[in-house]
């Protein structure tokens, strides 16, 4: 399924794709055109803080070319572009760092914090990248579920964990604590809508995997 949704993606165009899954809705769920974030004095685009405390980091770690990625676990636009983030880092992940930034948007999203809470209690485990592949790609089994650690619980299972830590990290004031300083890194530097997504500090906005094959290509010449 993973596969044929990229393809999807990649033939159809992502914005078309997007909008329709959305019922209309601007990208994110939040208007872009409210971004209200820090200015690349060259040429006018939003940039960030290339450092954060909260962020995994995965692929090329020592690389001068980082995409970073605010995203939220419910967001159904989060989870149309994550296949092909995960395209993304098999085709350069031996060339470019790939960052994750937790940003839940509480305000339409009930499920999001605790999404970002189970991610982080398998992180503690070593599974931090694999559970969250799994709240991506079994998105409509736990978003609007009133209980959805019971989720949680089980994919902490597949994915062989200590089940007993798991339940015990869920409840973890430190993992709550650190999914809301990240989402105060956001909101510092100005987001407002998920996915974002940033190369080398500035924001882009692709619309298909073209457009971002395209945006790594022109920064690892510039930064060979």
């Amino acid at each position: 399924m993973e596969n044929n949704k990229f393809e999807i993606i990649k033939k159809a165009g992502l914005y078309l794709l997007v909008v329709v899954l959305l019922g209309g809705t601007v990208w994110g769920l939040a208007k872009l055109s409210a971004v209200k974030g820090k200015d690349n004095p060259i040429s006018g685009a939003q940039t960030i803080n290339p450092v954060s405390a909260t962020a995994w980091q995965r692929g090329n770690l020592n690389s001068k070319v980082t995409l970073v990625e605010y995203a939220d676990f419910q967001c159904p636009a989060c989870g149309v572009y994550y296949p092909l983030v995960e395209q993304l880092f098999k085709e350069y992940g031996d060339k470019v760092k790939f960052e994750y930034r937790h940003f839940p948007l509480v305000g339409i999203h009930k499920n999001a914090e605790i999404g970002a809470v189970a991610s982080e209690s398998a992180g503690k485990q070593g599974k931090f990248w694999e559970m969250s592949s799994l709240l991506f790609e079994n998105q409509i089994e736990w978003s609007e579920n009133i209980s959805p650690t019971e989720q949680f619980i089980k994919y902490a299972e597949k994915l062989g964990l200590n089940v007993e830590q798991f339940k015990s990290d869920l409840e973890s004031k430190e993992f709550m604590d650190k999914v809301r300083l990240s989402e105060k890194e956001g909101n510092d530097e100005g987001i407002n809508s998920t996915p974002s997504f940033f190369l080398n500090t500035i924001r882009i906005q692709p619309k298909s995997y073209d457009e971002f094959k395209q945006s790594i290509e022109r920064a690892l010449q510039e930064n060979s």
